[in-house]
């Protein structure tokens, strides 16, 4: 009767074990880069289809932690990325395909004209 006891208290244990391990959550980290490998700060890194997301900080540097990670959005100006993660990766690099100058230039056009007063 023991020995039945512990045998299904040991199958209860590593059924409860194995489920939490199902659900554990993955972090990514990655890095978000111009066309020149200069990092962009303030990107937004987001998983597609969720509203998990974080912004790139100061090096351009992410870090992401979800259940569930096989594509992330990246957006910064006028400019996406999408980028599959294979369930291997652990650290990634997103390039954009233009220079942060070009970057900052249409950041500021959509800027242009926001915040100005307009005279009566």
């Amino acid at each position: 009767m023991q020995k039945i006891f512990l045998s299904l208290f040991f199958v209860a244990f590593l059924a409860i074990f194995s489920a939490q391990n199902a659900t554990a959550q993955r972090t990514l980290t990655g890095k978000v880069v111009d066309k020149k490998n200069a990092p962009i700060v303030g990107a937004g890194v987001v998983l597609k289809g969720t509203t998990t997301g974080t912004i790139t900080d100061g090096s351009g540097n992410f870090s992401l932690a979800a259940d569930n990670i096989n594509v992330v959005v990246v957006t910064f100006a006028t400019e996406t990325q999408e980028l599959a993660i294979k369930p291997a990766d652990k650290n990634v690099q997103i390039q954009f395909k233009s220079t942060l100058k070009q970057l900052q230039k249409d950041l500021d056009k959509l800027n242009k004209g926001k915040g100005k007063v307009k005279k009566r």
